[in-house]
């Protein structure tokens, strides 16, 4: 079997690679796809970048594609009032009302973003304050014919009274109940 001699180094080999590795990145920056711009009497800027949103839930996952943001630029542009109202810190405040709350959500708004929320809130319903009543009462008794007699009472509910009493004339004990007919 005749031997043949192979006249190519590393050094060349490496160009070769180089070379065809450089025509290759040549042709796909010629082959790119350009945005398709359309020819109107207005000037448009172009964002050919397709976002995909996912919401993840438990039982099923959404997704949201969001494309192509169309943008005219009006013809007299003032750099300088852009800037201005770029490096301008607003401060906007929201209030929502209803019968018992005042809420106030403020925002400070600064170099294209939401730079500080807060948020503060005023109950103006009326509060009503209950006073705890006397559950076990101490007190006497007393009648036309004066008779004065000591008495316990229990009240189970703000409407209702038991009176236990002990009458010393007639040496006996005495019971009652009360109902409570006005109640604020």
């Amino acid at each position: 079997m005749p031997v043949i001699p192979c006249t190519m180094t590393y050094n060349s080999i490496t160009s070769t690679i180089a070379a065809a590795a450089a025509i290759v990145a040549l042709y796909l920056v010629w082959k790119q796809p350009k945005p398709n711009i359309r020819e109107t009497d207005e000037a448009y800027y172009y964002y050919d970048t397709t976002t995909v949103v996912h919401h993840h839930n438990a039982a099923q996952i959404i997704r949201t594609i969001v494309d192509t943001v169309h943008i005219p630029i009006p013809p007299n542009v003032d750099t300088a009032a852009i800037l201005r109202s770029y490096f301008t810190l607003t401060h906007h405040s929201d209030t929502i009302r209803d019968s018992s709350i005042t809420a106030i959500v403020s925002d400070t708004i600064g170099f294209n973003r939401l730079l500080s929320r807060s948020f503060s809130y005023q109950i103006t319903r009326p509060t009503v304050i209950q006073k705890k009543r006397p559950r076990v009462l101490i007190g006497i008794n007393s009648d036309l014919l004066g008779r004065v007699e000591p008495t316990l009472s229990y009240a189970p509910d703000p409407r209702w009274l038991i009176h236990l009493g002990y009458s010393p004339t007639q040496n006996s004990p005495k019971i009652g109940f009360s109902y409570v007919l006005v109640y604020q």
